[in-house]
């Protein structure tokens, strides 16, 4: 059983705290980017005054009347679906933090008392980030998909999710992962004593 250590540590926990590190970059770069969903005109050929292609994060809007030059803003109201959005996200960003802090305590510090309690924290903080991160996403998702196709000045838009939308739900698999991961070192770890 010694064999699935390193330096004392079990390797699946060590596999779930660099997953949760990886999944805390692709869930801070999902959240910060503008490309939770695109809008597109159905018509292509028509460009200039009076149309406009653009993309949409959690914090701006970026739109365009030509097809190069993007002029990103804050949106001028914030609509429920948003908010809800950017609290489960921050939420998940939170608790994956939290997890990795605590892991980090455990195995790098050597912290000897409350260990199992803190290894428990450590894989409930990730589950709860990775679920809070799906539901932001299934939220997000959910409400633009209900509405696919807009129509602005008598025009048809289409609208699709986008790459941001998808790191977020992958860095929140990954967190879920993880603490699989980590439950799996804590069994393995007690097993041994």
């Amino acid at each position: 059983m010694n064999s699935c250590r390193w330096k004392g540590i079990p390797i699946f926990i060590l596999v779930a705290l660099l997953l949760l590190i990886v999944a805390g970059i692709i869930h801070i770069v999902g959240l910060a980017t503008p490309y939770w969903h695109i809008e597109e005109l159905d018509r292509p050929d028509l460009t200039g005054p009076g149309f406009r292609n653009g993309h949409f994060g959690l914090w701006v809007q970026c739109l365009s009347r030509t097809l190069t030059a993007f002029d990103c803003t804050s949106y001028p109201e914030t609509k429920a679906f948003l908010q809800a959005t950017r609290a489960m996200e921050i939420l998940a960003i939170l608790c994956g933090s939290v997890s990795v802090v605590v892991t980090g305590l455990v195995i790098f510090l050597k912290v000897q008392k409350f260990q199992t309690l803190l290894m428990i924290l450590a894989v409930a903080s990730a589950f709860a980030g990775g679920l809070f991160g799906i539901i932001g996403v299934i939220v997000y998702g959910v409400t633009i998909d209900e509405n696919p196709v807009i129509y602005i000045n008598n025009l048809q838009y289409r609208l699709t999710v986008s790459y941001s939308l998808a790191l977020c739900a992958i860095s929140s698999s990954f967190c879920i992962v993880a603490s699989v991961l980590s439950g799996i070192g804590i069994r393995q770890m007690h097993q041994e004593r």
